[in-house]
């Protein structure tokens, strides 16, 4: 049976005056990511996919030599779009995350009352 494991990136050192696409790791986060390598020897893994963005290269690189694994870096492929947001404090980037999830919520609940009533969806 194949397996698909999905990994965010390490710790990035995190500088305001640089995109955080463009971040790279901190060195917590370098000992965590062959941490992340030792822990993933429970698996059998061909192929490390990685984003092109330099903390998840770096993850990846860091954890592939652990396992003695290839990596292919693919464009495009990230956790979210950051490019036309600025810099923020920890606080207010987490208060913007909970609000993205909580608008998403509260779509998701209002869309399942609307298939609740067409097409009888149940609860089990």
């Amino acid at each position: 049976m194949s397996v698909l494991v999905l990994v965010k990136h390490s710790f990035p050192e995190v500088d305001p005056d640089v995109p955080a696409r463009k971040w790279r790791l901190s060195d917590e986060g370098r000992v965590r990511s062959r941490i992340l390598g030792e822990e993933l020897a429970g698996y059998v893994l061909d192929l490390i996919v990685s984003s092109d963005e330099p903390k998840a290269v770096d993850t990846a690189e860091i954890a592939a030599g652990v396992l003695n694994v290839p990596i292919e870096i693919v464009k495009g492929l990230h956790e979210h779009e950051r490019a036309n947001v600025g810099f923020l404090e920890k606080e207010r980037f987490e208060r913007s995350i909970e609000r993205f999830f909580s608008a998403r919520q509260t779509w998701f609940l209002a869309r399942i009352r609307r298939t609740k009533r067409t097409t009888g969806f149940r609860r089990p």
